[in-house]
């Protein structure tokens, strides 16, 4: 038995504009999923320097407490 292909047939002409929408679509969902694991990998120890910096600026340092 042969097989068929029954997918659009795309001229060379159309093949770049296909990329360019395949590279848009993967910075679509690869960019905010990127970025939601970098704040989530980064939050809490972001969370302790500022912390410790803002307790320093009003003199509130644990080591003067």
């Amino acid at each position: 038995m042969e097989t068929h292909d029954h997918g659009a047939k795309l001229g060379p002409e159309w093949k770049g504009h296909l990329r360019t929408m395949q590279i848009i679509a993967a910075a679509l969902v690869l960019g905010p999923a990127v970025f939601a694991a970098v704040v989530l990998a980064t939050f809490q120890g972001a969370s302790d320097h500022w912390n410790f910096w803002g307790r320093s600026a009003w003199g509130l340092r644990p080591s003067r407490l």
